[in-house]
């Protein structure tokens, strides 16, 4: 007797599927790091019972399976934005390095207002007015977290309360991902495992049609590490062009293994 213990680790990969073949497209993406016990494919039936009626104690002769179906878990540990695109239903786009010039925004004193850009490289003036403005001084009347993007106005500051000022500085490339922008749409998904307990040999498992839910949470602050993750759980839809295809029978799932 041969023990086959499964002991996995493996990479993720999500791939969009063909509309006439139903297969998927061949452009698998690695979607990065998936910890323990974040790829997990959960097989349930539906039954019914059947109790006969004529022994007068109603004794369950029968038990039919009328319904089958599957469900999957996958967790993210990458937050990049093609990850995070499908967790919110988004749309993401990559906004280039570039410089912006009088960007208009109210300054009120004590309070901070925020930058349409993130990821500043350097800040170049806070200025009231039109040329000839009155320039401003960084660290005195404003202050600049070029990370963020917030500048914060001190009670202390010389600018008026209340008050347009035009924002000029320079941006790194930053990622923009919108949630609830786009339409959610079936995956391929695909487990590339090694099995630890057999020598590194493959364990693969496929389900064919997965339409998940957006991330269950996007948990910002955690003191763990890593401090986020994007949970998806969706299920496995039955994909009838695939019922009786060699390899693929049954429409929703496989597992390969030697």
């Amino acid at each position: 007797m041969t023990d086959n213990y499964v002991l996995g680790q493996g990479k993720v990969f999500f791939d969009e599927i063909n509309l006439t073949t139903k297969l998927a497209i061949g452009k698998g993406r690695f979607i990065g790091n998936v910890p323990e016990d974040g790829f997990i494919i959960s097989p349930a039936v539906q039954e019914q019972d059947h109790f006969e009626s004529y022994t007068g104690y109603n004794r369950k002769d029968a038990r039919i399976e009328t319904q089958q179906m599957a469900t999957i878990t996958v967790r993210m540990e990458d937050i990049n934005k093609d990850n995070l695109a499908i967790a919110m239903f988004g749309v993401s786009a990559t906004i280039p390095p570039g410089s912006v010039t009088n960007e208009t925004k109210i300054a009120h004193k004590g309070f901070s207002f925020h930058l349409d850009r993130i990821n500043l490289t350097s800040f170049t003036t806070l200025a009231l007015g039109e040329a000839p403005a009155t320039v401003y001084v960084n660290g005195t009347d404003y202050v600049v977290d070029l990370k963020t993007g917030e500048v914060f106005i001190p009670s202390t500051s010389t600018i008026p309360d209340a008050t347009e000022v035009k924002a000029s500085y320079v941006a790194g490339a930053m990622a923009r991902t919108t949630g609830f922008s786009a339409l959610n749409k079936e995956l391929w998904v695909r487990f590339n495992g090694k099995n630890m307990a057999a020598g590194l040999s493959p364990v693969v498992a496929e389900a064919f049609k997965v339409r998940f839910k957006p991330a269950s949470t996007l948990d910002f602050i955690k003191n763990a590490f890593p401090s986020m993750q994007l949970e998806l759980t969706g299920e496995i839809l039955f994909e009838p062009a695939l019922e009786n295809v060699l390899g693929y029978q049954g429409g929703m799932y496989r597992v390969l293994t030697v």
